[in-house]
């Protein structure tokens, strides 16, 4: 084992080894004695001089999958004695939270109990203002997130969600369609925001308010997409793209996904 740690390159052991047995088949169960080498390793690599900002980011990256998902509370517990600053991190999570990697190592060290309660509540407004921003509703998709939500930070989310996001949807929408970026077809990149409009549909099902926004939305977002994409083919970028509706059908509603048949404010332990 020892040969090893030492023999194997950093991005090996990062995909080869786990620190305890977290239930990964086929993976080198590294012993708790070990794990102070395992992190001074991991360490070294992510701390090393790299001028590129992509490689940076994906290193960090990797090294959040490892934390996330091959490490047991032990080893977490000795790698946030030596590096304190991944909870201020990991508490701060980027936009796109279903591709972030802070995401995973909050869920880990909540659900294992090394988030101090500073940190998850820095989390939970994060994720929040995200929703309410109508920016990112992966809170609405992911359950691992709403389990570190009190049930009443989350009856607080759905209440702004009614007061704040529903009034502010064009806004929103609009932001979307600013920011489109320019290797994106555009349904693809709105997707997201369309994931927000059913997730409200299905949290407030008997209100005619929300329902009229939600349709309104989802007109606006179809005029958008092939009113961009005509644009796009003016200015020879086609984007070898077809939206996947008959721009003659005007039926209205989120297309994505069937609305939840319970609240996904049901979901709260705590």
């Amino acid at each position: 084992m020892d040969i090893y740690l030492q023999g194997a390159s950093v991005e090996q052991l990062l995909s080869t080894i786990t620190c305890g047995d977290v239930g990964l088949e086929g993976a080198v169960v590294v012993p708790e004695n070990l794990y102070l080498f395992v992190e001074r390793r991991i360490s070294a690599f992510g701390q090393a001089e790299d001028q590129d900002r992509e490689n940076r980011w994906k290193k960090k990256a990797r090294v959040d999958r490892f934390l996330g998902e091959r490490c047991d509370r032990a080893f977490l517990k000795l790698y946030l004695e030596q590096h304190p600053q991944l909870l201020e991190r990991v508490s701060d999570p980027g936009l796109r939270l279903g591709t972030v990697s802070e995401v995973d190592v909050a869920v880990r060290l909540f659900h294992l109990g090394l988030m101090p309660e500073q940190y998850r509540a820095k989390f939970v407004q994060t994720v929040s203002e995200y929703a309410v921003n109508g920016e990112d509703g992966y809170v609405f998709e992911n359950r691992e997130i709403r389990k570190m939500f009190k049930r009443q930070e989350m009856k607080e989310l759905k209440k702004r969600l009614r007061q704040e996001l529903v009034p502010n949807l064009p806004n929103a929408r609009q932001n979307w369609e600013f920011n489109l970026p320019n290797d994106e077809d555009p349904e693809s990149y709105i997707q997201p925001y369309s994931d927000i409009l059913t997730a409200l549909e299905g949290e407030f099902p008997n209100d005619p308010e929300v329902r009229k926004a939600v349709i309104s939305e989802t007109l606006s977002i179809r005029r958008w997409i092939e009113r961009t994409l005509q644009d796009l083919a003016e200015r020879g970028d086609p984007r070898d793209y077809q939206p996947d509706y008959d721009s003659d059908d005007h039926s209205v509603g989120p297309q994505t996904r069937e609305p939840a048949t319970r609240s996904i404010f049901d979901d709260i332990d705590a």
